[in-house]
């Protein structure tokens, strides 16, 4: 993660920041509350062709020999946003901070924090070719969501484990989750906000991304 203050967790995690495509990073949480009334079942079948269809697609842009630096950051944020919950995502990482927000806060938080990982991820992306992965699984897990199982396979290590938790918001899916080998990434980056806003108010937190987006 980007310098805003956040701690580092244990258990091989520098190791997976580095193995694992970005784009499958955004998005872990151990439980989601408030699932949104418009969200509907995700099938299986369906869910395991959404997470095969990020990575060809994401594998492409990697490939494509006359994309300059600019051209696959531009895509990169475009499949980012195509694929990922991101104003869900954010509303979880920001916990129950969420309500104590005033309307105006709550729409510069999910603005700055869309920025936010739109371009650590985008810019992070560019670092991972020559990498592959192969869907194993795809089950649904409760009345809205489907985990899509993968391996990712790298040159110079054992394949890692990650599982996408996809689920329908109107007529589309999204990744609203993703767990590698068993760590939940968005419950540690839940866990650093609060922190942050422990120790210098919601504001800080949001003057932090401000600080972020303003130099990127």
């Amino acid at each position: 993660m980007p310098s805003l203050g956040f701690s580092r967790p244990s258990l091989g995690y520098g190791r997976m920041i580095r193995l694992v495509p970005a784009f499958f990073l955004l998005i872990a949480a151990a439980s989601w509350g408030g699932v949104s009334s418009s969200a509907t079942a995700a099938s299986p079948d369906a869910s395991r062709d959404f997470v095969q269809q990020l990575g060809e697609q994401t594998i492409e842009i990697l490939s494509n020999e006359n994309f300059t630096e600019e051209d696959r950051l531009i895509h990169y944020r475009a499949l980012l946003r195509e694929g990922f919950a991101v104003d869900t995502i954010g509303r979880f990482a920001l916990g129950r901070y969420w309500r104590a927000a005033t309307p105006a806060l709550r729409e510069e938080y999910l603005f700055l924090f869309q920025e936010f990982v739109l371009d650590i991820y985008s810019k992070r992306l560019d670092g991972f070719s020559g990498m592959s992965f192969v869907v194993t699984a795809s089950q649904s897990i409760d009345e809205t969501d489907t985990m899509v199982s993968t391996e990712i396979n790298g040159d110079d290590g054992p394949p890692i484990r990650v599982g996408y938790r996809v689920r329908e918001i109107g007529d589309k899916l999204f990744v609203v989750d993703v767990l590698v080998e068993g760590i939940s990434l968005i419950v540690t980056q839940r866990s650093e906000f609060a922190s942050i806003i422990n120790r210098d108010g919601l504001e800080g937190l949001i003057e932090k991304l401000r600080q972020y987006t303003k130099s990127n």
